[in-house]
C-alpha cells in the first residue's frame, strides 16, 4: 500500500494517527496488513499452480520442470522464491492474515475456496482474518481508543491553558503595579492615603517652593552677615582716623566731594540751568530730599531764624552709603525704593568719595571688601532673586511674600538663566538646586500615567531636565513604565489566548466524548466508517492532524471497510458452498461481489 500506514502501532516516519490500543502481545495492524499482502502476493502468483495441484489426479502428475509436482508454480513455490530474494515469511502470530491473503485470489479462481475448506473447515473461517476478531470490531476498538486518548489530552490541555491563563493574569496585575512602585522611589515621594487607598504622593508645589525660599533665605541672611562681619573688621582703622579728625574740629561737609554730592542731588531734583523740575514725581522727589537731608541734617529754620540740627558725621555717611548700596543692588526694605537702582548707585558712589577724601583713602580697603561681599547679593536684583526674597510689606512683623511659594518652582526651573540664578541664590550649591528640581519634575510626572505620556513629557522638557540633572531620573522612570506596559500587555494577550484555548479544548473534549458514544453505538462496518470519517474531520479541524494526513487516513479506512465487506461476502459464499453449492457457484458469487 502506497504511503505510510496511519493506523499502525509504530510509524517509523511521522506520527501514528490512529494507534491500536496498547496490547503488547497482539500484532500491529501494519504487521497484519503485511502478512495479508504477503499471502495475497504469493497466492496470486501461485493460484494457477494451486488449481493444477488440486484438480489433476495424482496418477497424472509428474514430469514437471525443476522437480516440482506441477508445471505451474504453486503458492508454496512462490513463498520459497520470496525467501530466496530476502522477503521473509510472516511470523506465526499473523498466519491467519497470511492465509486470508492467500484465500482472496483463490476464491476468484474458483478452486482455492474448496481447498481451504478441506484444510480449515467451516468453524475456522472466522479466524482467517484476525484470529476470531472481526475487522469491523477491531476498527471500532481502535477508533474508540484513539478518540478517548485525544479527549483525555484535550482535557489536559484545557487544564494547562486555564492554569497558564491564571498565571498570565497574575503577571499582568504585577506589571500594572510596577509603575506605582517605581514612582514611589522617586525624589520627594512618600506613601500617603487618598480616597481611603495608599498611594505614592509627591511633594506639593507649595512644599517645594517653601523649601527653596527657606534655603535661599538662609543663604541671603548668611551673605549679609558675612558682609557685616567684614565691614566691622576693616572699617575700624578708617573710622578711628575719621573720628580723631572730627574731634579736632574737622567735618565731612568741608570736603570738595561733599559739595559735589549735594550739587548732584540738587540737579536730580531741579535742573540747575533751566530751573525746571526733574523729579516731578513726589515719591521720587521726597526720597531725594530725604537723602539730601541725610547729608545736610543741619538747616536754618526760616520761621525762627535758628539753625537747627547737627552736621553729618563720618559714621552717618556710612549709614547712608549702605542704604544706597542696598538699593542699588536691588535689595528690598532700603527706604529708598522710589528711586532707581542706577541712581542709587551713583549717589552711593558720591558718598563713598566723601568718605575716601575725609579719611585720606583709609576707608578704601573697607569699601573694596564691602563691594566684594555685596557681589553675591547681586543675584537678588534679578526677577528670580526678588521672587525668592521680596515681601509685600515694608518693616518688621508679619509679612507676605511678593511671589507665593507654590509659584516659585515653575519660575526657577523655567529656563537655564532662571535655574542659574537659583544656584547663585543658594550660594552656588548646584546639588541642592538639582535636588529641588528633581522633586519638582517628579511632581509634574504624577499625572503622566502612560509610557506615551511620559515620552511626551521627556520631549517637551528635555532642555531643562538635562540642565537641572533630572533627565536620567525621569528617563529611567519612563522606561520602567514602558517596559511594564509591554510585559503587562503581552501577559494580558497571552491570558486571553490561553482562556480561548481552554474553552476550545473543553469543547473539543465534549465533542470527542459525544463522538465516542456514537462510535460505541455503531453496529456494522458502514456505521463505523461514518464515525471514523467524523473523527478524521474533527481531528483535522482542531489541528490534531493535517489535511493530507486526514485524506490518507480516510483512504486507509475505506480500504479496511472494503476489505471487511469482501471478507463478509466470501464468508457468505463459502457457507453457501458448504450448504450444497458448487465450485463454479462459489467463484461466481465471490467474483460478482468483488466486481461490485
Amino acid at each position: 500500500m502506497a504511503g505510510r500506514d496511519l493506523l499502525a502501532d509504530e510509524a517509523p516516519k511521522g506520527r501514528n494517527l490512529l494507534p491500536e490500543p496498547a496490547t503488547p502481545k497482539e500484532p500491529s495492524f501494519g504487521e497484519k496488513a503485511g502478512a495479508f499482502a504477503y499471502g495475497l502476493g504469493t497466492s496470486t502468483l501461485g493460484s494457477l499452480g494451486d488449481i493444477e495441484e488440486f484438480v489433476v489426479p495424482p496418477q497424472l502428475k509428474g514430469g514437471a520442470p525443476m522437480g516440482r509436482e506441477t508445471y505451474l508454480p504453486t503458492t508454496k513455490d512462490i513463498q520459497k522464491a520470496y525467501g530466496a530474494v530476502g522477503i521473509p515469511k510472516p511470523r506465526s502470530d499473523v498466519s491467519g492474515y497470511q492465509t486470508a491473503g492467500e484465500f482472496a485470489p483463490a476464491v476468484a479462481a474458483g478452486g482455492k475456496a474448496l481447498y481451504e475448506l478441506g484444510k480449515y473447515g467451516v468453524g475456522k473461517i472466522g479466524k482467517l482474518m484476525s484470529g476470531g476478531k472481526d475487522l469491523a470490531e477491531q476498527l471500532k476498538g481502535i477508533t474508540s481508543g484513539r478518540i478517548g486518548e485525544e479527549a483525555e489530552k484535550a482535557g489536559t490541555r484545557a487544564k494547562t491553558a486555564e492554569s497558564r491563563a491564571g498565571a498570565a493574569e497574575q503577571i499582568a496585575e504585577r506589571e500594572a503595579g510596577k509603575p506605582g512602585a517605581a514612582y514611589g522611589q522617586l525624589p520627594g515621594v512618600t506613601v500617603g492615603t487618598e480616597a481611603g487607598m495608599a498611594k505614592p504622593i509627591p511633594q506639593s508645589l507649595d512644599e517645594i517652593g517653601s523649601s527653596i525660599k527657606s534655603k535661599v533665605d538662609q543663604q541671603y541672611k548668611a551673605l549679609k552677615q558675612t558682609r557685616e562681619a567684614n565691614a566691622q573688621k576693616y572699617k575700624k582703622a578708617a573710622f578711628d582716623f575719621a573720628l580723631n579728625k572730627e574731634k579736632a574740629g574737622a567735618k565731612v561737609d568741608q570736603t570738595k566731594s561733599f559739595e559735589n554730592a549735594v550739587n548732584e542731588i540738587n540737579a536730580a531734583i531741579t535742573n540747575p540751568d533751566t530751573k525746571l523740575a526733574v523729579a516731578s514725581v513726589d515719591t521720587i522727589k521726597n526720597q531725594l530730599l530725604q537723602i539730601r537731608r541725610a547729608l545736610k541734617p543741619q538747616y536754618l529754620d526760616e520761621t525762627t531764624g535758628v539753625v537747627r540740627g547737627k552736621p553729618v558725621s563720618f559714621e552717618g555717611l556710612e549709614t547712608l552709603r549702605r542704604f544706597l548700596r542696598d538699593r542699588a543692588s536691588g535689595l528690598p526694605e532700603t527706604g529708598f525704593d522710589a528711586i532707581s537702582q542706577q541712581q542709587a548707585g551713583k549717589l552711593a558712589k558720591s558718598v563713598e568719595n566723601i568718605m575716601s577724601e575725609f579719611s585720606d583713602k583709609k576707608i578704601n580697603k573697607f569699601l573694596d571688601q564691602y563691594k566684594k561681599d555685596s557681589e553675591p547679593l547681586r543675584v537678588f536684583q534679578t526677577k528670580v532673586g526678588k521672587a525668592l526674597v521680596d515681601e509685600q510689606l515694608v518693616g518688621k512683623g508679619a509679612n507676605y511674600a511678593t511671589v507665593p511659594a507654590q509659584s516659585i518652582p515653575a519660575k526657577v526651573f523655567k529656563s537655564k538663566e532662571d535655574f542659574r540664578a537659583l544656584v547663585d541664590a543658594l550660594g552656588g550649591d548646584i546639588n541642592l538646586a538639582r535636588q529641588e528640581a528633581q522633586k519638582y519634575f517628579t511632581a509634574q510626572m504624577e499625572s503622566r500615567k502612560t509610557g506615551e505620556q511620559l515620552q511626551a513629557f521627556l520631549r517637551d522638557n528635555r532642555t531643562m531636565l538635562k540642565e537641572t540633572g533630572a533627565y536620567d531620573m525621569a528617563d529611567k522612570y519612563a522606561k520602567s513604565v514602558i517596559d511594564a506596559e509591554k510585559r503587562g500587555t503581552r501577559a494580558t494577550e497571552m491570558g486571553k489566548a490561553r482562556t480561548t484555548t481552554a474553552a476550545e479544548q473543553k469543547a473539543l473534549q465534549e465533542n470527542l466524548a459525544l463522538l465516542n458514544t456514537d462510535v460505541e453505538r455503531a453496529r456494522d462496518i458502514g456505521e463505523i466508517n461514518q464515525q471514523v470519517v467524523k473523527m478524521a474531520n474533527l481531528f483535522e479541524q482542531n489541528k490534531l492532524i493535517t489535511v493530507g494526513e486526514r485524506d490518507q487516513l480516510l483512504r486507509q479506512i475505506n480500504q479496511i471497510t472494503d476489505l471487511q465487506k469482501k471478507k463478509e461476502a466470501m464468508q457468505r459464499v463459502i457457507k453457501w458452498v458448504l450448504g450444497g453449492g458448487t465450485a463454479y457457484g462459489a467463484y461466481s458469487g465471490a467474483t460478482s461481489y468483488i466486481k461490485d
